[in-house]
C-alpha cells in the first residue's frame, strides 16, 4: 500500500512513535533528544493533559509525527490561549514528499477548531547543502 494516511495518534502506534523519535533526533547548534520512554507523548501531557499527536502512516507503518500543546499566556496584556506545534518528525525516507504538509495541514485544522486564539511552532534553518 502506498497511500500515506494522517490520523490522531493512538496508545497501540506508541512502540513505533519512539522508533520514529530515535531515526528523527533534532540536530542543529544544539543537538536534542528527548527521552521518551515509557510513554512518547509524556512530556506533551505534563505540559498539556489535552494534547493530541497525529501520525502519518504508510500501510502498519508509522513514518511521520506532528503534536500540539494548548496553554493560557497574556499578549500584549490580553489573556489568550496559545497553541504550539511540537515534535514535527518524519521518517528520513519520506522526507522529499508530502508528508510533513499532510501532517501540519491536519495539526492546523485542528487548531483552528479549538479554542485557541494564536498558534505557533519551532523551525529550524537547514544549511545548504544538508
Amino acid at each position: 500500500m502506498n497511500t500515506i494516511t494522517v490520523r490522531p495518534a493512538e496508545d497501540s502506534d506508541n512502540e513505533q512513535i519512539m522508533q520514529l523519535s530515535r531515526r528523527c533526533y533534532q540536530d542543529g547548534i544544539i543537538s536534542l533528544s528527548v527521552q521518551r520512554t515509557p510513554r512518547f507523548d509524556t512530556l506533551h501531557r505534563l505540559l498539556d493533559p489535552d494534547s493530541w499527536h497525529y501520525v502519518a502512516c504508510r500501510g502498519a507503518e508509522v513514518i511521520g509525527l506532528v503534536g500540539v500543546v494548548h496553554f493560557p499566556a497574556m499578549l500584549a496584556g490580553t489573556p489568550c490561549t496559545l497553541s504550539f506545534m511540537m515534535d514535527l518528525r518524519v521518517d528520513p525516507r519520506y522526507r522529499k514528499g508530502r508528508t510533513a504538509f499532510r501532517l501540519v495541514q491536519a495539526a492546523i485544522e485542528h487548531v483552528l477548531a479549538s479554542d485557541a486564539d494564536r498558534t505557533g511552532g519551532y523551525t529550524q534553518s537547514v544549511p545548504p547543502g544538508r
